[in-house]
């Protein structure tokens, strides 16, 4: 195969063939294996992550949401992206968890970048409750320093004649004899 002139060739080897013409229309040719190697890792940008746990034990966080796909490429080929680790568990609450991100092109070079996931959420085995008499937004934190939970709610009413309360909470299921003691500090809103 002969490829024109400029062509921008393949990762590998290629044969040219070369043709040479002098003036009086003379010419010879002759082939010429041409090989190309792809020596450039791939560019990988990364992006942050933050994971909330509501009653589970470990989450997996999804390699799309740690690179930024827009933004990461290869001179030559594709693409494989592979992230470690993927997986949190709920005991790492508060924790900003590095993960390496690798771009592996077709020809085994290998560009990284690091990202983080942040462990925000709910205490190992505590869940947010939907809330009792509350239609609107039920959310429930943790400060991990403080182990103070915060816990709101939005449009909560209990129905006419008045006779339930309307709460938001946050509960963890017991096994056996046991029993959650809580001190609460402030209530606010109506």
């Amino acid at each position: 195969p002969s490829f024109p002139y400029g062509t921008i060739l393949p990762v590998g080897t290629s044969v040219l063939v070369v043709t040479a013409t002098d003036a009086s229309g003379n010419s010879s040719n002759c082939s010429v294996n041409v090989e190309v190697e792809d020596n450039i890792p791939t560019v990988v940008a990364c992006l942050d992550a933050t994971v909330e746990f509501n009653g589970e034990d470990q989450l997996t966080v999804d390699v799309a949401d740690l690179y930024d796909a827009a933004n990461t490429f290869d001179n030559c080929s594709a693409v494989t992206i592979n992230a470690a680790p993927q997986t949190v568990t709920c005991d790492q609450l508060g924790d900003v968890i590095p993960v390496t991100i690798e771009g592996t092109d077709a020809s085994g070079n290998v560009g990284s970048c690091l990202a983080t996931i942040t462990v925000a959420g709910l205490p190992c085995g505590w869940t947010n409750s939907d809330g009792i008499n509350c239609d609107g937004n039920n959310d429930a934190s943790f400060d991990t320093a403080s182990e103070t939970f915060t816990v709101t709610s939005d449009g909560c009413s209990p129905p006419f004649p008045y006779t339930s309360d309307s709460q938001s909470f946050v509960y963890q299921e017991l096994c056996g004899d046991g029993y959650i003691k809580a001190l609460v500090t402030n209530v606010s809103g109506n």
